[in-house]
């Protein structure tokens, strides 16, 4: 493919040299039929008309580069030497021109295509001086030769150019990719678990490739190995409600237990809707984790995606002992993220904030503003305090206890969401209860009416 462009090139290079050959050709052949005509009118002027000697012909002949044909008249129009008529054109049949003028024409001859030149020139003859006039004509097909041959010598030059740069591009090609098709080769001869760093011994062009690669394969090893120790995790955290399920079944199977034992109810019941929400979270963190963020993310505004999570999560509790509240920002909070992730988040922040709030809790409250840049939702609750080194772990992975029936994830799973939406999750430090802030980027029309207002 890459030779197409060169062959293009250099038929094009082609045609214009046979174009400009021939326009040479014109030229060169039109002064010489001059010089011929001259010659010819001076050699019948001398020898009183007699025909050219064979000598004369050819040299004439050499010199137009090709066979001369000619024809001249004296005085009055009489035939003086020659052939018997020259081509006839209506070019021809003009009045005869001043003296020393030249007058060039195609006609055809003898079913050809010649090339004519007439003159008129004043020679010396026996009368005395009288004006003679000269057809010289000569076959168009010498000329077209001569182009031919010159766009030929040309074509040969380009093309054997083009043969000799296509194997230097070959042979270049071939070694300078020689190093890129070892690294390919070492790819494809691998594992698809093989995601070991791969020959830094490259050329030094190729040591960007390599290096990009070998971040690509880091990044996709650490990403797996979370992904193993994510489902290693959620293994152990299923099987065990999982085992006390099945204990208890089997106890009432064997008439251990008694199925009218309303305690014995109540405690499957929470085993089960303990599993039901881990199983929710493991696919909420999933789904979070492998979000297409071009595809999913809009502009929205954070004080309407709160207070509808504020509603749901009100609806889904129904606690009388604990007061909550809820008090949007004034302005719009205008920020690109997705509201479904967002409205999770901000529910799992509720649940975390009543779940571990402790026997003393008595209010949760939830809250929208704006902070340099970014818009905020902050929980807070006045119940049992964050202790220091709980701090250090608590948005990590089956964290929660199950007295307080957490499955440990819901932190987890609104770190992931706010850092997909570029933003951070911020502990605060607070003298009662706890205080838990999450963060995003404000979009630039929220930026811009915040200062409006100002």
């Amino acid at each position: 493919m890459t030779l197409i462009p060169l062959v293009a090139l250099a038929s094009a290079l082609s045609l214009a040299r046979y174009l400009d050959a021939r326009a040479t050709a014109e030229r060169i052949f039109d002064r010489g039929m001059l010089g011929a005509a001259l010659a010819i009118s001076r050699d019948v002027a001398m020898f009183s008309g007699d025909a050219l000697s064979p000598s004369v012909q050819n040299s004439v002949d050499k010199a137009a580069g090709g066979r001369i044909f000619y024809h001249v008249t004296g005085p009055g129009g009489f035939y003086r030497a020659g052939y018997a008529s020259p081509p006839s054109s209506l070019a021809s049949r003009l009045p005869l021109v001043e003296r020393d003028k030249q007058f060039f024409f195609d006609a055809v001859y003898h079913g050809g295509t010649v090339r004519v030149l007439r003159i008129v020139d004043e020679v010396n003859l026996p009368s005395g001086l009288a004006m003679q006039v000269v057809h010289v004509w000569q076959r168009a097909a010498d000329r077209e030769a001569f182009a031919a041959a010159l766009a030929i010598r040309t074509a040969g030059i380009l093309g054997a150019f083009i043969v000799v740069l296509a194997i230097a591009i070959w042979v270049s090609v071939g070694y300078g990719l020689a190093p890129l098709l070892q690294v390919s080769h070492e790819i494809s001869n691998r594992h698809e678990k093989d995601l070991r760093p791969l020959d830094g011994s490259a050329p030094y062009e190729l040591q960007p490739l390599v290096r990009r690669l070998n971040e690509l394969f880091a990044r996709l090893s650490e990403s797996l190995e979370a992904h193993r120790a994510f489902i290693a995790d959620a293994s152990h955290q299923i099987r065990n409600p999982v085992s006390s399920i099945l204990a208890s079944l089997e106890n009432v199977r064997d008439g251990v237990i008694s199925p009218e034992d309303v305690a014995y109810q109540d405690r499957l019941l929470g085993q089960v809707q303990y599993l039901a929400r881990l199983s929710n979270q493991l696919l909420s963190l999933e789904r979070v984790t492998y979000l297409n963020q071009s595809a999913d993310f809009s502009q929205i505004d954070l004080n309407k995606v709160t207070e509808a999570a504020y509603i749901r999560f009100i609806d889904d509790v129904q606690i009388d002992h604990v007061d909550f509240g809820f008090s949007s920002s004034l302005s719009p909070l205008y920020f690109l993220g997705n509201e479904i992730l967002i409205q999770e988040a901000i529910y799992n922040l509720l649940d975390n904030a009543l779940k571990h709030g402790g026997v003393d809790l008595r209010h949760v409250m939830l809250k929208c503003f704006r902070e340099n840049g970014y818009v905020a939702v902050n929980v807070s609750n006045d119940g049992h305090p964050l202790s220091p080194k709980k701090k250090d772990y608590i948005t990590s992975r089956f964290t929660g206890s199950r007295k307080s029936s957490s499955t440990g994830l819901g932190l987890t799973i609104v770190k992931t969401v706010i850092e997909r939406h570029e933003g951070h999750l911020r502990i605060e430090n607070v003298s009662v209860g706890a205080s838990i802030t999450i963060l995003a980027p404000a979009t630039e029309s929220a930026v811009f009416e915040h200062n409006a207002t100002k």
